[in-house]
């Protein structure tokens, strides 16, 4: 059995380093989409955060009202 997991680590290890060998053009383009995704998330920040603040913030309220003993 250990053997048989030794043997596909190593495959797995040679197939990474083949990747790696075969694909450096690959690796630039997951650095621009990693970038993209950066910007893309600090745009929707803003939005973001008010749209979660207002989530929680009516939430809360929810909760505090059907609290039980709060007659309101």
């Amino acid at each position: 059995m250990m053997n048989l997991i030794t043997k596909g680590y190593v495959t797995a290890q040679v197939n990474a380093q083949e990747f790696m060998k075969d694909n450096r053009g690959s690796i630039i383009e997951y650095v621009m989409i990693i970038a993209l995704a950066g910007i893309l998330i600090t745009a929707a920040k803003g939005p973001l955060t008010t749209l979660v603040t207002d989530l929680v913030a009516s939430a809360k309220d929810t909760v505090t009202a059907a609290a039980p003993g709060n007659d309101g």
